[in-house]
């Protein structure tokens, strides 16, 4: 995502990359309408993104919370979610982009695999996220390792 953001202007993706974005945007496995129905059709790809990326925060925390209502500790829920968060944001960082598209790629959820695999090829070979970071990198766009929500700053 701070890849996408650093490019500064949408423009620059690639018909491509748009293409692949769309369809991960677009994939019927979201809940919540996608935000350029919602706010209009100059709703960029961007914001839309982030969209799913919450989407996908928000659905991993209630599942968290289901768990832990489950065991009944519900009371220990806020404390464990934020740790266990952290914990795995600081190893995901340790992975290179490469690396975190084989982790998805090779999956053992095949809804996951299904929603990915407009972004990461089945087959291998670069991704989306992966060439959009060689592309900033070449053009001095200013580069971050992203965890795997694709931000620096959220897990």
């Amino acid at each position: 995502m701070n890849q996408l953001k650093f490019m500064g202007d949408e423009n620059l993706l690639h018909d491509q990359w748009k293409k692949a974005i769309e369809k991960f945007i677009t994939h019927y496995v979201w809940h919540s309408q996608d935000r350029r129905k919602v706010e209009g059709p100059a709703t960029g790809i961007i914001d839309r993104l982030e969209g799913r990326l919450h989407e996908m925060q928000e659905r991993r925390r209630r599942l968290i919370k289901y768990l832990y209502k489950k065991e009944g500790k519900l009371d220990e829920f806020e404390e464990g979610f934020h740790q266990s968060i952290s914990k795995k944001s600081t190893i995901i960082k340790k992975f290179s982009l490469i690396q975190l598209e084989d982790l998805l790629r090779t999956s053992t959820k095949n809804v996951a695999q299904e929603v990915v695999s407009s972004l990461i090829p089945p087959q291998g070979g670069l991704g989306v996220l992966a060439q959009v970071e060689k592309y900033c990198q070449a053009n001095n766009m200013g580069t971050t390792q992203p965890n795997a929500a694709g931000s620096t700053n959220q897990a």
